[in-house]
């Protein structure tokens, strides 16, 4: 099992969210990396749907966990954080990565409904703000 994951909200790197010094107490930072997805502004926190469009992109940062226990504190705040439970769901997804490369990692899917005045047109949470 990889102990790869790819973040795109509060737990990037930049982040002033709690967790997203967990994150960085908890594993090692490998590289900026983006995923094919559409990114949800949902208030606090973002979602990330999957897209077949070539055109969608959500940019993130890569970590490499230092061990499986990591895996239940955050689960437990993805679940903690959804509108309602069950709505992000971890799964293995291809992150390309700065350097052209490619590799696998686990991301959290947003299961949940989403409207289209809620889109992320940059795909990257971090510069919401600025559009």
């Amino acid at each position: 099992m990889t102990l790869h994951l790819f973040v795109y909200g509060t737990l990037r790197r930049g982040s002033p969210h709690p967790m997203a010094q967990f994150l960085a107490e908890h594993a090692l930072y490998v590289a900026v990396g983006r995923i094919q997805g559409r990114l949800y502004n949902l208030g606090r926190f973002p979602g990330l749907r999957p897209s077949t469009d070539d055109a969608d992109w959500v940019v993130g940062d890569l970590y490499e966990l230092y061990n499986e226990a990591i895996w239940a504190e955050l689960d437990l705040y993805e679940d903690a954080e959804s509108l309602q439970p069950g709505c992000f769901e971890r799964g293995i997804a291809e992150i390309a990565l700065e350097n052209s490369k490619k590799t696998d990692a686990w991301v959290y899917w947003f299961r949940g409904e989403v409207r289209e005045d809620q889109h992320i047109a940059s795909g990257d949470y971090l510069k919401k703000k600025n559009e």
